[in-house]
């Protein structure tokens, strides 16, 4: 017969069994970069290296700047003494001794100041005037008494003039222990001759630093006020011109430049070693005249080549000296170059007076055209 209509749609039946693995599908499209991991530990270290082959030796470097002056050293040692020198001349004659006790009683041949006036028998025997000038006596010889109607000076009068010899007397003496600062007695410093005398007012005197014969005293300034000795250059000051052209460098004035500033002093030789002596503080300015030449410190303010001082102890001070040494710079014009006539005033101030005075100043910024300088030395005072 014919085929019948399509039945109903029949009810889900159960689930099939899971079927076998498909094959690995093709890769898909590379997905967004994740974020940055956490960091990881660190690895062992490893083992080291051969030693390299020693490299070429290198070119020799440029010369370093010039080291900071050290400190002062300890105290040597005092040295063994030396061979006996030979005889030296002469010496100069000593200061007057002091007054001798009196001398013991005449004789009998001398003769009473009584008998000599025409007195009766005469009284007691006088003072022995032991040498007397000529007017005391009679022009006789021959006459022990002199001549009798010649005697020039009363008794009077004899004890007056015995009397002034003693009051002179009395006052060398006492210059002789308290020096009054003239030629005959010097002081040995200021300090001393207004610590004796403190009524005496600032001015020049004469002083013995050495304590030696009078015949080297020197003369020097007394500040009554700080009780200061001070002794003058003997050329204070140059000219303020161009001194040397070409490059720039350290000249010292005195051994490079110009021989004649001698750095000399009104006091010199062993009195001014004995004035070091004697004195706890000394002090000296130097005034640096210039016209766009730099003294201490140069427009950006370094100081690597300031003006370089010789002191009396062979001794160089400058910027880079320590502190302590270091000298004071009270004003420094001579950094501004403007072809203005400036100064730089430096002064050195120390405990250590065998510093002073200066024997000569290292000059540097000298060299090209226009740069003028010159130098004055103030005086050198001690206390």
């Amino acid at each position: 017969g014919r085929k019948g209509r399509r039945g109903v749609t029949g009810s889900y039946g159960y689930e099939g069994a899971k079927g076998a693995q498909g094959g690995i599908g093709p890769y898909g499209f590379e997905g967004p970069r994740g974020d940055t991991g956490y960091n990881g530990d660190f690895g062992k270290i490893g083992s080291a290296g051969e030693k390299g082959v020693m490299g070429y030796k290198g070119v020799i470097g440029p010369r370093g700047d010039e080291g900071k002056v050290g400190e002062d050293g300890l105290k040597g040692q005092i040295g063994t003494a030396g061979a006996i020198g030979d005889r030296g001349p002469k010496g100069y004659r000593g200061k007057m001794g002091l007054p001798g006790p009196p001398g013991r009683p005449g004789g009998p041949q001398q003769t009473s100041l009584g008998s000599v006036q025409n007195g009766g028998g005469g009284g007691a025997r006088g003072v022995d005037l032991g040498k007397t000038p000529d007017y005391y006596h009679g022009e006789d010889e021959d006459n022990e008494f002199g001549n009798e109607n010649k005697v020039s000076l009363s008794l009077e009068e004899l004890e007056a003039e015995l009397l002034t010899r003693l009051h002179r007397l009395y006052d060398d003496f006492a210059n002789f222990q308290k020096p009054t600062g003239s030629k005959q007695f010097p002081a040995l410093t200021c300090k001393n001759l207004f610590n004796d005398h403190p009524y005496l007012k600032s001015g020049t005197y004469w002083l013995d630093p050495n304590e030696g014969a009078t015949e080297d005293a020197v003369q020097a300034y007394c500040n009554s006020e700080k009780k200061l000795t001070c002794i003058s250059p003997i050329i204070k000051k140059t000219e303020l011109k161009q001194w040397y052209r070409g490059g720039d460098r350290y000249l010292w004035f005195k051994e490079d430049i110009d021989d004649n500033f001698k750095f000399r002093y009104t006091v010199e030789s062993n009195q001014l070693t004995f004035l070091q002596l004697h004195s706890d503080k000394a002090k000296q300015k130097i005034i640096y005249h210039c016209i766009n030449s730099t003294a201490w410190r140069d427009r950006t303010n370094d100081v690597t080549h300031s003006i370089k001082l010789l002191g009396d102890n062979e001794r160089e001070y400058k910027a880079s000296t320590p502190r302590k040494h270091r000298p004071t710079v009270l004003s420094d014009g001579c950094q501004v170059k403007d072809e203005e006539r400036r100064s730089t005033v430096i002064e050195i101030v120390t405990e250590k007076t065998s510093r002073l005075p200066m024997r000569d100043i290292a000059v540097y910024d000298i060299g090209d055209d226009g740069e003028l300088f010159g130098l004055e030395l103030g005086n050198v005072c001690f206390s």
